[in-house]
């Protein structure tokens, strides 16, 4: 193929395929589908496959401080990285964040092999624990380079009653040096990551290949509902304060909230006590998380629900009451990224569709420290974090060429970080 990048890098599929389904294999077998939880015996396992797969394509291996596994080529100061995770939700699949490490390895094979050489120091990292887990801390080892990584989620605690600090040091990673691992803010010269889109949208479209224009802000709260315990045979319906009732009124107001397209809202946690058939509920919990790529469309449908959570309470008689768990702004990915991303994929012949992303990535983090990018290839269905997650082998070839000609163009470009 003709193209505007010469010479083409060309991904090996079957390489990359025989790489991804030896990963896949590396589970938990009592689960479905893959399950490499991080800190188990599965997840260092695959690390280690990855590392040999690393080595193999010429690049030298290392752990640092806070447990993210780097291959690492020398070059010019000013890193170009690229990478994603290998750690998965309980039975989840065989894509997401796989795609973007082993995807990444295969990328610099195809650079080699057409014979591109980088002048920039070059960086893949399998970062450490990007999934949520039994701490409620997700991208710990993003979080540690971008310098988010303190006592606080040190501190967090499992089920169990485990801290993270005390689970890292068990892994053989002490505190003092997971919150000294910060990279600098001029340490890298662009970020990359590639990523299923783990939606339907490009599917839908026909488009193979996703230029993401920003990652979804999150907040994250609990609303109360405390009403009257009452006999559910007794006491007649209009003269109950039954704070379940109340609750179930706000979850239906969340979706009529977030139903205007331009963000989600989820209930995604509901209790009620004291959960007996025969009792009139006192309590009820429900945790509320709002995305959007608008941090103001957060703000207006946070009001919203809040109003109409305390009207819920108010026409029963229930106090309400709203607990902040977590709130991070959107991130923008930045225009030269994405213009490379463009430009590359068009290079090669790929349509491309700019959309943004709903899921939390590690990019969120490196974007605190240089210019950051991503690239989206379809998901058959619009699947991911389960056993049916999968995306069409020619999407896959096409993301890993994207991404190898997306390092090449931003190789070339001068003093990205400045220009943010």
């Amino acid at each position: 193929m003709a193209t505007g990048l010469e010479p083409t890098p060309q991904p090996d599929l079957g390489r990359l395929l025989q790489d991804i389904e030896h990963l896949a294999s590396i589970r938990d077998v009592t689960t479905y589908g893959s399950t490499r939880r991080v800190f188990s015996p599965e997840y260092v396992a695959g690390r280690e496959f990855v590392a040999r797969r690393m080595e193999d394509a010429g690049l030298d291996t290392s752990y640092d401080g806070v447990g993210n596994l780097i291959g690492t080529r020398p070059g010019e100061a000013g890193a170009l990285v690229t990478g994603s995770h290998t750690d998965t939700v309980e039975s989840g699949g065989k894509l997401d964040g796989v795609l973007g490490v082993l995807g990444a390895i295969e990328a610099i094979r195809s650079l080699d092999e057409a014979g591109i050489q980088l002048d920039h120091e070059l960086r893949v990292l399998d970062f450490l624990g990007e999934e949520p887990n039994d701490w409620g801390i997700s991208c710990i080892g993003s979080r540690g380079l971008a310098g988010e990584l303190g006592t606080y989620e040190l501190g967090c605690l499992s089920p169990d009653g485990t801290t993270l600090e005390a689970a890292l040091a068990a892994f053989g990673i002490e505190a003092s040096a997971a919150t000294s691992t910060a990279w600098s803010q001029r340490e890298i010269h662009a970020f990359v990551e590639l990523h299923i889109e783990q939606g339907p949208v490009l599917e839908q479209a026909g488009i193979p290949i996703g230029v993401v224009t920003g990652i979804a802000g999150v907040q994250r709260f609990l609303i109360d509902f405390h009403g009257r315990r009452d006999h559910a045979g007794t006491i007649p319906m209009d003269l109950r304060h039954d704070a379940a009732v109340a609750a179930a009124e706000t979850i239906v107001a969340v979706e009529s909230a977030a139903a205007d397209g331009y963000g989600v809202g989820t209930c995604g946690r509901v209790e009620v006590e004291p959960g007996a058939l025969n009792v009139v509920p006192d309590l009820a919990r429900v945790g509320v998380e709002l995305r959007s790529i608008e941090d103001h469309w957060i703000s207006d449908r946070r009001a919203e629900v809040e109003e109409r959570a305390r009207h819920a309470g108010e026409k029963r008689g229930v106090t309400v009451a709203f607990t902040e768990l977590s709130h991070e702004a959107p991130t923008p990915m930045h225009a030269i990224g994405q213009a490379a991303v463009s430009e590359a994929a068009n290079a090669l012949g790929y349509q491309t569709m700019s959309l943004p992303s709903g899921a939390e990535h590690d990019t969120r983090r490196m974007a605190r420290l240089g210019p950051a990018t991503m690239i989206f290839v379809p998901s058959i269905n619009g699947r991911s974090h389960c056993p049916e997650e999968d995306t069409a082998p020619v999407h896959l070839e096409a993301g890993v060429a994207t991404l190898a000609a997306t390092l090449a163009i931003l190789d070339k470009r001068v003093d990205l970080n400045g220009l943010q």
